[in-house]
């Protein structure tokens, strides 16, 4: 080792410099920068379903930040990939069933892009992109929960389009997240913000059916 004064070389383990007399200073990385290196995001999963369970409105939104892209791009997939799978195992072909799974992607990401650009026009309090992707996910966090209770009623009451029902508990639940997330004032009164969710989710199934007509038209 050297001496941390005049850089002779001394034995190691010295504390003090047998030449210049001067304490050695020991290379300290505080724990602030040890641990910079790693991500902040919250891995257990276990905690996060745990915490739904008991308030998930607030799970979400303690979780509606830019680490939690990656979560929210996952879980914003589940439901189009579950359609995917039902529709192949229902015999239908790949390209439509594909076609169905590319158009409910497109409607996710619209809705995504519709509440970026219009925040400002509202003056909601603004979020990054990867935040706002990451809260639209974890807010469809029940939606495959319910397509898939919706698939099973629907195959033993022989008929009854519950499915339909349940979907759209999932989007008025993500709806209600959304409104929370971007309200300004953290109150009981959230025009603005709802405003900006409902026309975003206007513009999103709009833009959605569009794409789906030309899916469509495409395959025949």
């Amino acid at each position: 080792m050297f001496c941390t004064s005049c850089g002779k070389e001394i034995p190691d383990g010295s504390t003090v410099c047998g030449l210049c007399g001067k304490p050695i200073v020991s290379a300290v990385i505080p724990k602030t920068e040890q641990g910079s290196g790693k991500s902040s995001t919250d891995v257990n999963v276990g905690a996060y379903i745990k915490d739904f369970f008991s308030d998930p409105v607030s799970a979400v939104l303690s979780r509606s930040k830019d680490s939690y892209l990656v979560w929210g791009l996952i879980i914003a997939a589940i439901y189009p990939l579950i359609l995917f799978i039902r529709y192949l195992f229902n015999d239908v072909e790949f390209s439509y069933s594909f076609g169905l799974f590319f158009v409910e992607l497109c409607g996710v990401a619209a809705l995504i892009f519709a509440l970026f650009l219009f925040q400002s026009m509202f003056k909601v309090e603004k979020k990054s992109l990867p935040a706002i992707v990451a809260s639209v996910g974890l807010s469809l966090t029940p939606m495959f929960a319910l397509y898939i209770v919706g698939i099973l009623l629907d195959t033993i009451l022989d008929g009854a389009y519950v499915t339909g029902a349940f979907i759209t508990v999932g989007y008025v639940f993500s709806a209600l997240v959304l409104s929370k997330l971007f309200d300004v004032d953290k109150d009981n009164n959230r025009s603005r913000s709802v405003v900006l969710v409902v026309v975003s989710l206007a513009c999103a199934l709009v833009i959605q059916s569009i794409i789906h007509i030309l899916v469509i038209k495409s395959m025949y």
